[in-house]
C-alpha cells in the first residue's frame, strides 16, 4: 500500500481550499472525524510532548471545516519549528455498520517533514439522552522517516468529562502512547495529557481549546 500516493491523490482537489496544525483527533493520532463547514477550533497546548514538538514546547493553532462535512484544514505555530499546516479529507461517511474513513497530511512546513495518514473511526455510542459519545479509531501513519506506523485509540465523552487514549507505532522502543482527561463547558475545554505514559510517567501537557460555530 502506497499510503503517500493515496493521500496525495485524495487531497489534491482540496489543497486549494486550505484556509486556516493539529487535525481533529485524540492526543497523538488524527481520527476520521471532520469538522463541519463554519466550525473552527482554537487551541493552545503547552509543555507538549507531541512527536513533532521539541523540548516540551508550545503549540498555538486553529482548525477549520472547509468542506460540507468532508474536509478540514489547519495551521499551527509550533515552538522551535515555526508554522505548520494540515489537511484532512473524508473518503467514506460512517454509518451503523461501516466506519468513517479519512486521509490526510500534517506537519507541512518549511522546516518540517510531512506525515501522511489513513484512518478509520467507528462510533460505538452516540446517546443524546445520556449525553454520551464513544468511538474507536485505527489507521496507518507514514512518518517523517519514511516508515509506516500503525496507530489506534479510543475516546469517550460523557457529560462534561472527556477521555482519550491512543498509541502510534508498534515497534519495540518506538511506541508513542498518551492518555488525556478533560473537562468541557459549553464551547470551552481544558485537557491534561500524559504522553509516553509507559516511559515517562508524570510528564503532563495542558491544552485549552475553544470552538466557534458561525451563524
Amino acid at each position: 500500500m502506497n499510503l503517500k500516493l493515496i493521500v496525495i491523490s485524495a487531497c489534491t482537489l482540496g489543497c486549494a481550499l486550505l484556509a486556516q496544525a493539529i487535525p481533529t483527533g485524540l492526543n497523538i493520532m488524527p481520527t476520521a472525524d471532520v469538522m463541519p463547514f463554519g466550525m473552527s477550533r482554537y487551541q493552545y497546548e503547552f509543555n507538549s510532548e507531541k512527536a513533532n514538538v521539541p523540548d516540551r514546547g508550545a503549540i498555538v493553532g486553529t482548525q477549520t471545516g472547509i468542506g460540507l462535512g468532508t474536509a478540514e484544514g489547519g495551521i499551527d505555530e509550533v515552538s522551535h519549528i515555526g508554522t505548520v499546516y494540515n489537511l484532512k479529507m473524508l473518503l467514506l461517511q460512517g454509518d451503523e455498520m461501516m466506519p468513517a474513513i479519512a486521509v490526510g497530511v500534517e506537519n507541512i512546513g518549511r522546516d518540517a517533514k510531512p506525515q501522511y495518514y489513513l484512518v478509520a473511526s467507528k462510533l460505538l455510542i452516540n446517546s443524546a439522552e445520556t449525553d454520551t459519545r464513544s468511538a474507536v479509531h485505527a489507521g496507518f501513519l507514514l512518518d517523517t522517516d519514511g516508515k509506516t506506523r500503525a496507530m489506534y485509540g479510543a475516546d469517550l465523552a460523557t457529560g462534561p468529562l472527556l477521555f482519550k487514549l491512543d498509541q502510534v507505532g508498534l515497534a519495540p522502543g518506538n511506541v508513542h502512547t498518551a492518555f488525556g482527561v478533560g473537562l468541557k463547558y459549553g464551547e470551552l475545554s481544558a485537557t491534561v495529557t500524559s504522553y509516553d505514559i509507559y516511559k515517562n510517567p508524570g510528564i503532563l501537557s495542558y491544552t485549552i481549546g475553544y470552538t466557534y460555530v458561525s451563524q
